[in-house]
């Protein structure tokens, strides 16, 4: 698994790197990282202006950068500038250049910048621009902008004022990179199988961004990819996951008209795509297929994704779903995807209050049998591995847990995976937890369920039977 960092303290490791190489790479990682967690598609060593070598091309909307980046001793003389306005005549006049320098710039180097505006634009981006960046990923697009008017229209290089390094502040990798299915005494899980009649849910996290639905209302952008194989919808859910889109946690099911496999995780749902012949979890043959059902949250919003596979390989129906409690006004990010994956059948924004996203208390709670343990090794929670969900017995053979309006097949399902309240180390997971929390959510034809058990030494209960 990789390690959460903190960008600051990984600036710092770059410093003390004496390898210009081994930097230099580690430097385009960090960058594309950076690129992508901020809503731009990005990618490493285009071919845009072969034969010449650029370091990254990044695009947001129509605009597109071809990125140079420089992490040398002395500040970049206006050789580099000169190679970056080479490389730009082999690519469309739209193209801005962008040198990215953590040494800064010679005086030359700004005046032929300015000099040559007319021409072609070339950004320059020092080491303050880099780290304000990543402070605050929102502000990488506007900072590009505000170059490009400042050059543009006053013939002005504006650079962000000095950034302190935050030695608190940990960088946003995906938080399912981290977490596992493991039993009670620490084996891992693949996954968590159940018995079904038809369709099953997606168990979530209680971190879904829902508030006040009835009230305030929730926006869900529906998007219908043409997608007709497997590949195509293990690059989308890549995609989506490399996007910063998976950050709050990522939450998978796969079932067909008998059983239903639930996971947490991009690797795992990986793992068990291409397991399907060994252990049969995709449709052999002749056999009516899969439904898969795929749950990730970011920061202020969550997205569904559902698609039947057929055969081991082929793919339909598929349906994208991003949800969050505002309209956005800039759906740029929402075009990238459909420009990234081709056709699609349509798109649309709907709004919804309260009838597809509801939540509620379970008075008084639930005690859960648990078989199992949501573990994250995150270097957030500290050093040892923290309980973040519980696998338990379903509590709810006998009956629905909603409001009347709301139906599961709960009577098939024998086990359920729940958010834990508080996180707590490995070596404090044992104790009583109680079922407190629900929030069910529909989106993309995939119901989302989310539990939450705390764990309390005094508490009224009434107990599962």
């Amino acid at each position: 698994m990789s390690e959460q960092r903190n960008p600051f303290a990984e600036f710092g490791s770059l410093q003390r790197e004496k390898n210009p190489q081994r930097r230099g790479v580690a430097f385009e990682r960090l960058l594309l990282r950076l690129f992508r967690l901020a809503g731009l598609r990005a990618e490493i060593n285009p071919t845009i202006s072969l034969p010449r070598q650029t370091d990254l091309i990044a695009s947001y909307g129509e605009q597109a950068y071809l990125i140079e980046a420089k992490w040398e001793a002395k500040p970049v003389s206006v050789d580099v500038v000169d190679s970056v306005e080479s490389r730009l005549r082999r690519t469309d006049p739209s193209v801005v250049g962008v040198v990215i320098s953590m040494s800064g710039f010679s005086k030359t180097c700004l005046e032929e910048v300015v000099r040559k505006r007319g021409e072609r634009t070339i950004l320059l981006v020092d080491s303050n621009d880099v780290k304000a960046c990543m402070s605050d990923r929102s502000k990488l697009i506007r900072m590009l902008r505000i170059k490009q008017q400042r050059l543009t229209r006053m013939g002005e290089i504006w650079f962000h004022d000095p950034v302190p390094d935050q030695k608190s502040y940990f960088w946003g990798s995906p938080e399912d990179d981290h977490v596992s299915l493991v039993t009670t005494d620490g084996t891992p899980i693949p996954w968590v199988e159940n018995r079904t009649e038809g369709s099953s849910p997606i168990f979530g996290s209680l971190s879904i961004p829902i508030d006040q639905p009835s009230q305030h209302g929730m926006a869900s952008i529906k998007l219908f990819p043409d997608v007709r194989s497997l590949d195509a919808v293990k690059q989308l859910i890549s995609y989506l996951h490399e996007s910063g889109k998976c950050d709050g946690g990522f939450r998978w099911t796969l079932t067909n008209r008998r059983l239903a496999w639930h996971g947490v995780g991009h690797a795992s749902l990986l793992a068990a795509l291409e397991r399907e012949n060994k252990d049969n979890i995709l449709a052999a043959r002749g056999n009516p297929g899969i439904t898969l059902h795929c749950h990730g949250i970011a920061v202020d919003e969550f997205w569904n994704l559902s698609a039947d596979i057929y055969e081991a390989t082929e793919a339909d129906n598929c349906d994208l779903s991003f949800v969050m409690q505002e309209c956005p006004l800039d759906m740029t990010r929402f075009h990238q995807i459909t420009d990234t994956f081709g056709s699609w059948w349509e798109s649309r924004m709907s709004w919804d209050y309260g009838k597809d996203f509801t939540f509620g208390n379970i008075e008084p709670g639930i005690g859960l049998e648990v078989t199992g343990y949501l573990v994250s090794n995150s270097a957030t929670y500290g050093s040892e591995a923290s309980i973040i969900g519980v696998l338990a017995r379903n509590p709810f053979i006998d009956g629905n847990p909603f409001p009347k309006g709301i139906s599961s097949p709960w009577r098939e399902i024998s086990e359920i995976l729940c958010h834990a309240a508080p996180y707590r180390g490995w070596a404090d997971r044992l104790g009583r937890y109680y079922l407190t929390h629900w929030v069910h959510a529909e989106a993309a034809g995939a119901t989302v369920v989310a539990f939450e058990a705390s764990r309390r030494s005094l508490f009224p209960t009434r107990d599962s039977r």
